[in-house]
């Protein structure tokens, strides 16, 4: 029954996780920069975001498709939310796995950066 409770602990843990990955990072502005620039090529957190955000949350999204799908008698909708909740996942660690540019206004992105976003 605790599988439930993952997509609210994965809300919870972006927000504490994006908040002390923030504070690594020098004169970082959450009013003024993407969370992604977090874990942009070169940045000082460049590691540690995808290790502290990405690969978590989708270790979180996926528990919570994974016991949506296996509702009993649930809707047909209801399983689609499960289903696509797990394929977030691969959105998820694929943004982990191949971080954006340092500079996201950027006129010829890096292919990773195309891939991140």
């Amino acid at each position: 029954m605790a599988w439930v409770y993952t997509a609210i602990i994965a809300s919870i843990w972006i927000v504490i996780g994006v908040f002390t990955v923030a504070k690594l990072y020098p004169s970082y502005s959450h009013n003024k920069q993407f969370c992604s620039e977090l874990g942009a090529a070169g940045s000082a957190t460049e590691k540690l975001s995808p290790l502290i955000n990405n690969y978590p949350l989708g270790i979180l999204f996926c528990a919570f498709g994974w016991y949506v799908i296996n509702l009993e008698n649930a809707p047909i909708l209801v399983v689609l939310v499960g289903w696509l909740s797990v394929v977030l996942v691969t959105g998820i660690w694929g943004a982990g796995c191949f971080p954006m540019d340092a500079n996201p206004y950027t006129e010829s992105p890096t292919v990773t950066c195309q891939i991140h976003s």
